[in-house]
C-alpha cells in the first residue's frame, strides 16, 4: 500500500468507523501528518517498506525539541495507525518494538468545592447562563469528559430515575448516577430551557439557542470567563472539572474501585493519581498545623 493512500484511509476511517472523540481526532491527525512529512523525506514509497529502525529514528528525532508527554502521544498515533493497518489489511506492524521515556504524572490540578459555587455564582439566570451551568454541573457532578457530556442524547438521560447512560473510551458503556443538586438543574434545563433552543428535531440532550450542537471550544470559553471574573488564577478546563469529582469523592471517602468504574477508567493505575492529591493536602494540613504550633511557641 502506498503511503499517501496509508494515511487517507486511516483519516478517513478515524471520522466514520473508529468512534474518537473529536479531540482525539484532531491531535492524531496533527501527529500523524508530521510522521507522513517524515516519510516523504526519507523517499519511502509503500507502507510495508517501513521498519522499526525507521520509526525508533523518528522518535528519537523528536526527543530533540519536543517534551516527553509530546513524544509519548505521537508514539500512540503512530501506534494506533500502524495497529488499524495491521488489522484492517493484515499489513506487519513495525511500531511494536518502539521506545520512549517514562512520563512523571504530575498531580491534577482541581478546583476546591468553594471555587465551584464561585464558578456557578457567574453564569446569568437566563436561558445561556442556565445552558451553561447544567453542562458545568453534569461534567462536574457526575465526573464525565466533555465529549462524554456534550455527547449524551435524551436516550441516554434517564432524570426519573436519577442516571446516565455514558459511552466513554472505545465505546464503553457506564452507568453513571446523578447527584440530587444536579438532577434538578438537569431537569430544569431539559422542561423550560431546550424547549426554547429546539428548532431542529434533535436528540442531543445539550443544543445551542441556535438549536445546534454544543462545542467543546464555547463550553471552554464560558469556563475561562467564569474563572476570570471569580479571581481563580487556575488554569481551570472542563477536564479539570472531572478532576475535581474524583478529588472530592475520594477527600469524601469514596473508594477508589468506585471513583474508577464512575470515571470509566480501564485501569485502577490511572485512578490512583486522586490518592496523590489527597496527600498532597494532608501534607499541606500537616505543614500549616506546624507553622502554627511553631507560632505558639
Amino acid at each position: 500500500m502506498k503511503i499517501h493512500q496509508a494515511f487517507q484511509t486511516y483519516f478517513l476511517a478515524m471520522k466514520t468507523t473508529l468512534q474518537l472523540s473529536e479531540r482525539t481526532i484532531v491531535n492524531r491527525e496533527i501527529d500523524l501528518k508530521q510522521y507522513r512529512n517524515y516519510l516523504e523525506r526519507e523517499q519511502l514509497q509503500d507502507i510495508e517498506s517501513l521498519t522499526p529502525i525507521m520509526i525508533q529514528s523518528y522518535i528519537n528525532d523528536l526527543s530533540q525539541t519536543k517534551s516527553n508527554a509530546t513524544i509519548n502521544r505521537h508514539a500512540s498515533s503512530i501506534r494506533s495507525f500502524h495497529q488499524f493497518l495491521s488489522d484492517k489489511y493484515d499489513i506487519k506492524d513495525p511500531s511494536l518494538s518502539i521506545t520512549v521515556r517514562k512520563v512523571s504524572r504530575k498531580v491534577p490540578v482541581y478546583c476546591t468545592e468553594e471555587e465551584i459555587d464561585q464558578i456557578l455564582l457567574q453564569l446569568d439566570n437566563d436561558p445561556k447562563g442556565i445552558l451553561y451551568k447544567t453542562i458545568f454541573l453534569t461534567i462536574y457532578g457526575c465526573g464525565l469528559r466533555i465529549s462524554e457530556c456534550l455527547g449524551l442524547t435524551l436516550s441516554q438521560v434517564n432524570l426519573e430515575s436519577g442516571f446516565l447512560r455514558v459511552l466513554g473510551k472505545g465505546n464503553k458503556e457506564r452507568i453513571v448516577p446523578v447527584p440530587k443538586g444536579t438532577l434538578s438543574v438537569m431537569k430544569y434545563y431539559l422542561d423550560t430551557i431546550r424547549p426554547l433552543h429546539s428548532t431542529k428535531n434533535s436528540k442531543t440532550f445539550f443544543i445551542s439557542q441556535k438549536g445546534n450542537h454544543v462545542t467543546s471550544e464555547s463550553v471552554e470559553k464560558m469556563l475561562r470567563y467564569c474563572c476570570v471574573q471569580a479571581g481563580i488564577k487556575k488554569e481551570i478546563t472542563p477536564h479539570k472539572l472531572r478532576h475535581s469529582y474524583a478529588t472530592h469523592l475520594l477527600n469524601h471517602g469514596a473508594d477508589l474501585r468506585a471513583i474508577q468504574e464512575l470515571l470509566g477508567h480501564s485501569s485502577i493505575s490511572t485512578t490512583e493519581i486522586y490518592t496523590h492529591v489527597q496527600k498532597e493536602r494532608l501534607l499541606e494540613g500537616y505543614r500549616q498545623f506546624h507553622a502554627g504550633m511553631k507560632e505558639k511557641l
